[in-house]
């Protein structure tokens, strides 16, 4: 297996430079757990603790093992033919299960992963090609009214975390059919 890199910032990290324990001190705050995340990861860590989002009552804290964390990124790679050497986008919470499991997928299929923020519309500056990402329903309705464009260029893109308003379902709808137009 092709060991995966990490992107942050502009950055381009290969495994041994994520297991270093001095980075770029321009990482924000989230840049910063979603390495930690990584280095847990790759120390072979075997218990790891969320808090759930909150999104359907309080939020509660979850313990998983790495096995089970693995089996459900296994389900991911064979459900959406996620592939080694793809490039995934990180832009969920990752001290948050949805977005700690864009880097398991990753390291599980052998993904290189880009670590960007949870902002509304996190394709905002972005150039690389996107084989995977993961977005809430906000994400994906910021994106298809300021950067459609963008989603057009990533492959497989998975929405969860809340539910998808009527609206949404019907611009996604739209977009889908633009898009496979545009590919004739």
């Amino acid at each position: 297996m092709t060991e995966p890199r990490v992107k942050v910032g502009n950055e381009w990290l290969n495994l041994a430079d994520v297991k270093r324990e001095s980075l770029p001190s321009t990482l924000n705050r989230h840049e910063v757990h979603a390495i930690q995340f990584c280095k847990d990861w790759l120390s072979g860590k075997e218990t790891f603790e969320f808090h759930t989002s909150g999104s359907t009552g309080t939020p509660k804290k979850v313990t998983f093992l790495r096995a089970q964390l693995v089996a459900s990124a296994r389900l991911t790679e064979d459900a959406l033919g996620l592939k080694e050497g793809y490039t995934a986008l990180a832009c969920l919470d990752t001290t948050l299960i949805a977005g700690a499991m864009m880097l398991v997928r990753c390291f599980v299929t052998g993904m290189n992963i880009i670590v960007k923020s949870p902002t509304a519309n996190p394709l905002e500056g972005n150039v690389d090609h996107i084989n995977f990402a993961a977005f809430v329903p906000l994400q994906v309705n910021t994106m298809l009214g300021h950067a459609p464009s963008g989603l057009r260029a990533i492959d497989t893109i998975i929405i969860g975390g809340a539910p998808i308003s009527h609206d949404l379902k019907l611009q996604l709808q739209s977009f889908i059919l633009l898009s496979m137009q545009l590919m004739e």
